[in-house]
């Protein structure tokens, strides 16, 4: 079982994330299920990547990378990214045994993130945030 819904639901339901910064369902995509990036407000892509099984086979541990973009023709300025990814960060690691659709999360380790960077596919700016994502 793996934990990706229950990040999305907790991205997505979040109070401040949703007042704030207008993010909600569709604004919060898998990194490889987004084509084309939405050119109004900031965009959240989640990308699942190295996996382990603990020890005793009873869960799994993935890194998951949390991208948030936004348009570079309307903005430029990176504080809006950084407190969204402020506000992901305390999201994530106050989460624990929170059950979604495709299993668990049993905890969420920050580490770390990227530099301030320009998307020239996307044509965003854009920053990540990498966290360990223990799951069942």
């Amino acid at each position: 079982m793996r934990a990706h819904a229950a990040v999305h639901q907790l991205i997505y339901t979040d109070p401040i994330l949703s007042s704030v910064y207008g993010i909600n369902e569709s604004r919060v995509w898998n990194a490889q299920s987004l084509d084309v990036m939405p050119r109004k407000g900031y965009t959240i892509l989640t990308r699942w990547e190295e996996e382990t099984m603990q020890r005793g086979g009873f869960g799994r541990r993935e890194v998951l990378t949390v991208w948030v973009h936004h348009p570079r023709e309307s903005m430029t300025d990176f504080a809006g990214i950084n407190e969204i990814l402020d506000r992901i960060e305390e999201v994530l690691l106050e989460a624990i045994h929170v059950q979604g659709m495709d299993g668990w999360l049993s905890q969420v380790v920050y580490n770390g993130r990227s530099p301030e960077l320009n998307d020239e596919g996307y044509k965003t700016i854009v920053r990540n945030a990498a966290f360990l994502v223990s799951s069942r």
